[in-house]
């Protein structure tokens, strides 16, 4: 008898529930997670949900041979249907068949909605690694994940919190133009085209997370009349009493040291009992900065994208996303 990936099932949920105390590791690393290590149990309360009020924002396949779970896999947006993210991504055998299978029907579910790129981030040195790749997967970015020290290790200038500028936001013109200044030319091919490419790209925070823009000293002082002007963005997520944090800021000192001030600062007065700085190896400063503040690396991600939509369409539509740019901007 031939086993086949499908969709997970009121039927299902029994045998999920008895493997629910057992723990397997889940692969997909997820911002909103907070970046959780090793094993994990099956979130069998988000699974139920999902299964009784389906919706075209995410899906799980599931591969069984009775009573027996053979892997698991679930997907969903990003912040737009142009790009998903895999954010679990369980195999119990070392048949690898079951797993291609499950990443098969990842794709054609992407696909089928629309999705430009389906995303997945594994730790380094995982098994999936070689078995993504197989299936079309490029990686496109690896990144080393900081913790923070605790509150009473933190340098002085810590307790020092930023202003915070909730007016005025940058544009997702402003800031895809940053990213275009920091990010390799083959990283930004494959993630975003467009303003509109890149804030569909952009990782789930979660129902708490929060997105927020940061003023440099320097700006404040050279800005006209004493006016300050948001330089770059902050973007964390929180899960259960951690913390995971992503920068987006000019490649100058002077504002990369403001702006991962400002974060630690939002993360101590959020109460995080542990805070995570994800980093991508290409940002040379920050790997810097945060060497000096005595941050350590608990381990190294790597961050893979699988093509859907061919490259010559995604530039259609980011011409098309710059026109009306330009049109909205003359009117």
């Amino acid at each position: 008898m031939t086993i086949q990936a499908r969709n997970l099932r009121l039927t299902d949920l029994p045998v999920l529930a008895f493997h629910s105390h057992r723990f397997y590791p889940n692969q997909a690393m997820t911002l909103d997670r907070a970046f959780v290590f090793g094993a994990t149990n099956l979130k069998l309360r988000r699974l139920t949900q999902t299964t009784i009020w389906p919706n075209h924002g995410s899906q799980t396949w599931i591969s069984r041979d009775g009573s027996s779970l053979l892997g698991l896999i679930s997907l969903r947006r990003r912040t737009e249907k142009t790009a998903w993210e895999i954010d679990t991504l369980i195999s119990t055998t070392k048949n690898d068949v079951f797993l291609l299978d499950l990443l098969d029907r990842a794709v054609a579910t992407a696909a089928v909605d629309g999705a430009h790129r389906l995303f997945v981030r594994l730790a380094e040195g995982s098994p999936a690694i070689e078995i993504v790749q197989s299936q079309g997967f490029i990686p496109i970015v690896s990144e080393t994940i900081y913790e923070i020290p605790t509150p009473p290790k933190l340098p002085s200038w810590i307790s020092n919190l930023q202003t915070i500028h909730y007016q005025n936001p940058l544009t997702d013109q402003e800031l895809f133009q940053l990213y275009c200044q920091v990010t390799p030319r083959e990283t930004r091919w494959q993630t975003a085209l467009s303003p509109s490419e890149w804030r569909g790209a952009q990782e789930s925070l979660g129902s708490r997370g929060k997105e927020y823009f940061v003023a440099s000293e320097k700006t404040k002082q050279a800005g006209s009349g004493g006016k300050s002007a948001n330089t770059g963005l902050i973007r964390i997520a929180t899960h259960k009493k951690t913390s995971a944090i992503t920068v987006l800021v000019p490649p100058q000192e002077n504002i990369v040291n403001t702006t991962i001030n400002t974060a630690l600062s939002i993360a101590i007065t959020m109460k995080s009992q542990r805070t995570h700085l994800v980093v991508p190896d290409y940002d040379s400063i920050i790997h810097r900065i945060v060497s000096k503040i005595e941050m350590r690396s608990i381990g190294k991600s790597i961050m893979l994208v699988r093509p859907i939509a061919q490259r010559v369409r995604r530039l259609e539509l980011a011409e098309k996303s710059v026109e009306k740019g330009i049109h909205s901007a003359v009117r």
